[in-house]
């Protein structure tokens, strides 16, 4: 098969443009590559998981148990794509303590997650509590 010049134009994140220039098969060539977009954006997914996780660990909304799980199936999923995982954050144990659900929570207006009374912003997103 004469692969011949492909140029590749990716003006957004989901926009891909081929062109091809005296390649002897263009619709396999263009199918190879758009499985090897399609691949690559299924392993971001998983990495965006695998970042959120972390997050979720770190703030104390997720056990250590849960972290280990999770971290090994999303590591898992991304050697399925041949894709190397990022590498692993220095494990820093959770210094925030769930909030216990009572008369002293509230949710945050910007993103709903639970805000203590006393907090002055949100854990999750940053916004400022609004005095109610």
């Amino acid at each position: 098969m004469n692969l011949g010049s492909i140029r590749i134009n990716t003006p957004g994140s989901n926009i891909t443009e081929v062109n091809f220039f005296d390649v002897s098969d263009p619709m396999t060539i263009k199918q190879r590559i758009t499985n090897l977009s399609g691949r690559m954006k299924e392993a971001d997914k998983i990495i965006q998981k695998l970042r959120r996780m972390e997050e979720e660990y770190e703030l104390g909304r997720i056990d250590r148990a849960k972290y280990d799980e999770l971290e090994s199936k999303y590591r898992q999923q991304l050697s399925n794509y041949q894709v190397t995982p990022p590498p692993r954050k220095v494990i820093v144990e959770p210094k925030a303590q769930p909030l216990k659900e009572n008369s002293e929570t509230e949710f945050c207006a910007k993103c709903g997650e639970k805000i203590a009374k006393s907090d002055t912003f949100c854990r999750r997103c940053g916004n400022k509590r609004t005095n109610t």
